[in-house]
């Protein structure tokens, strides 16, 4: 992020609130950062998709994460690995 400025980051239904989130990111990278703790619609996170061109997926624990099908079908560029 500091390598691209204008680079804007979100951070969603990671289930925590947005000081913990932020807490480990720098205070100049802090504004280009929006979290949104939990979604409540698959509205939300279509619309949270199409304002998007990347998704990157930490994923711990599944085998093959729906998230990943979602992103693609919505033609997000994708970034994961298996660990």
């Amino acid at each position: 992020m500091q390598r691209y400025p204008s680079l804007k980051f979100t951070i969603a239904g990671c289930g925590c609130d947005a000081n913990t989130v932020l807490a480990v990111f720098t205070e100049t990278l802090c504004s280009r950062i929006q979290v949104i703790p939990m979604l409540s619609s698959s509205e939300e996170l279509i619309e949270i998709y199409r304002q998007h061109s990347i998704l990157v997926l930490p994923s711990y624990f599944e085998w093959q994460p729906l998230t990943m099908l979602e992103a693609a079908a919505m033609r997000l560029a994708i970034v994961t690995t298996n660990i």
